[in-house]
């Protein structure tokens, strides 16, 4: 069941597969530190590259949660249901 979560003063849905990816992005960060502190260049912007495609896939988790609870509250609005060609 999607909730809606405060993290970090960001107000995003999530579900358990987004939790995990942020779990996810919290331990490339962990290992992103040590990384930089051996100034390893091709692991920093691999991990970089890692950390903002999980981030990319968590909006899109959040997002597509927000509209699915957005068409249930009301239904009859545009801006969450695709327009219909007559």
């Amino acid at each position: 069941m999607p909730r809606k979560q405060t993290n970090n003063d960001d107000d995003c849905y999530e579900n358990d597969e987004s939790r995990l990816i942020l779990k996810e992005i919290n331990r490339l960060k962990k290992e992103l530190r040590v990384f930089k502190k051996e100034k390893n260049q091709e692991k920093i912007k691999e991990y970089e590259a890692l950390i903002i495609s999980k981030h990319t896939e968590h909006e899109q988790i959040s997002f597509a949660l927000f509209a699915e609870d957005a068409r249930k509250t009301c239904p009859s609005c545009t801006l969450h249901e695709p327009r219909r060609m007559e």
